[in-house]
């Protein structure tokens, strides 16, 4: 089976590396745990998505049969963890099993096989060894019968994937083994073909649209794609507000890009004209006028003159939205980003506009009202906040941070001292050492 078996040579022996099935990744006892009693056991919550085996074998074939009876005895884990499953509802998988839902699958593993093609070497001895395995993998490939368990094994992961549920016994799992053949022995004969630099030939039709740099056609709509992207295990254990703020975000995406759209047929045009109705939208468009498509609110909005949002909230929203194309190219939903270089308003490459200074006028307007109109008012915090920020050019967060320790005086002269305490955090460059600030104002 050649790459299907999963060897890795790591020093002067290969190991073989599993992918754990995907809906086990929560439950499956890791290796060291069974095999090693007195190791500690995983901590609570983190999941197991792969596991490396050693093989002690430095010989290629000696280390694939070896690498066979491994994947045997991980099979019969695998049903065992699965067996304790099988009281657990299947209400999340998402998708209805049928051909068409195979088809689509198997062709997302081919195109990932086609990604992870091996480089051509430069040098020709290398590049005829390289041959002589690739001609090697395509015909045990070819030889190999439906029935063989690393197939199956292939097929179970190609599923799970995909979100389908088909059982060994179902007629579409025959149907499925056949199509995961089929993608094996397309991409190890085109591997052949690469290695030999002879022109690439496409033999099976379900794959003759795919290739390295040519993505399966998909069909999630942009609506599947944010709950997809929701959740991602890479972002289950982001804080409740997090989520929250995201979700809202993409929400916005949906009403500006349609929620049937089909994240395939997003173009770079389309991501330009929503980002400008965006930029024309109030601040808190959606709670102010609840209901109403947000483009028919910027051009309201256009029309009345009532302002924008601020641009760095134009920008948190553009973000959003490529942070969830970009995870849609990794996950091989679509071929780029269409999204790549847009930003808000007030950026140019990634880097914010200036801030404009008060002027003197509004600075004397400022000093002239409020507690410094009245000689006789408190002098709070409404007081003070002002002046400190006037003449020691600290940030707003920084002030409001301050406690009567962090008074202090350092080398004769009086000084605030910015530090961390249980009411505030600072950020990374800060936490090593406190930030002295003396009475003169930063830049």
């Amino acid at each position: 089976m050649g790459k299907q078996t999963g060897l890795v040579k790591r020093g002067k022996g290969y190991s073989l590396r599993v992918v754990v099935p995907k809906e086990l990744w929560a439950t499956f006892t890791p290796i060291w745990d069974r095999e090693r009693r007195a190791a500690p056991t995983r901590r609570k919550g983190t999941e197991v998505r792969q596991v490396w085996i050693p093989l002690d074998e430095a010989d290629r074939r000696k280390a694939t049969e070896r690498a066979n009876l491994k994947k045997v005895w991980l099979d019969g884990l695998f049903r065992e963890a699965r067996a304790a499953l099988s009281d657990a509802p299947t209400a999340t998988l998402s998708s209805v099993p049928n051909q068409d839902a195979i088809h689509r699958a198997v062709r997302s593993y081919f195109y990932q096989l086609e990604r992870s093609a091996s480089p051509i070497p430069l040098d020709p001895f290398a590049r005829d060894d390289a041959v002589e395995r690739a001609i090697d993998e395509a015909v045990a490939v070819h030889g190999t019968p439906a029935d063989d368990r690393t197939v199956q094994r292939v097929a179970n992961t190609v599923v799970a994937e995909a979100n389908l549920s088909i059982p060994p016994s179902s007629p579409l799992f025959s149907d499925l083994v056949e199509a995961v053949k089929a993608a094996l022995d397309e991409h190890h004969t085109r591997e052949v073909e690469r290695l030999s630099l002879q022109p690439i030939a496409h033999r099976h039709p379900l794959f003759a649209d795919v290739g390295p740099d040519r993505p399966p056609a998909k069909t999630m709509t942009l609506s599947d794609a944010v709950e997809a992207f929701q959740g991602a295990p890479e972002r289950s254990n982001r804080a409740v507000k997090t989520k929250s703020a995201w979700r809202f975000r993409l929400a916005v995406w949906l009403d500006l890009l349609g929620p049937a759209k089909l994240v395939a047929a997003i173009t770079r045009a389309e991501v330009k004209v929503a980002r400008d109705t965006l930029m024309a939208l109030p601040a808190n468009a959606v709670k102010r006028w609840p209901g109403q498509p947000l483009a028919k609110v910027a051009e309201m909005a256009r029309c009345k003159g009532i302002p924008p949002m601020h641009p760095k909230s134009v920008q948190l929203y553009v973000d959003a939205l490529a942070s969830l194309l970009k995870w849609l190219v990794n996950e091989g939903e679509i071929a780029g980003n269409p999204a790549t270089g847009i930003g808000g308003p007030g950026v140019q490459n990634g880097a914010e506009r200036a801030r404009r200074p008060m002027t003197i006028t509004e600075l004397q307007t400022l000093f002239a009202s409020g507690p410094y109109a009245d000689p006789t008012a408190s002098r709070g915090w409404r007081f003070w906040l002002p002046l400190i920020g006037l003449f020691h050019g600290m940030r707003l967060a920084e002030i409001l941070g301050l406690r009567a320790e962090d008074v202090a005086e350092r080398d004769g002269i009086p000084c605030f001292i910015i530090r961390a305490n249980p009411g505030r955090s600072l950020n990374s460059p800060l936490k090593k050492s406190p930030f002295i600030c003396t009475g003169q104002a930063e830049g």
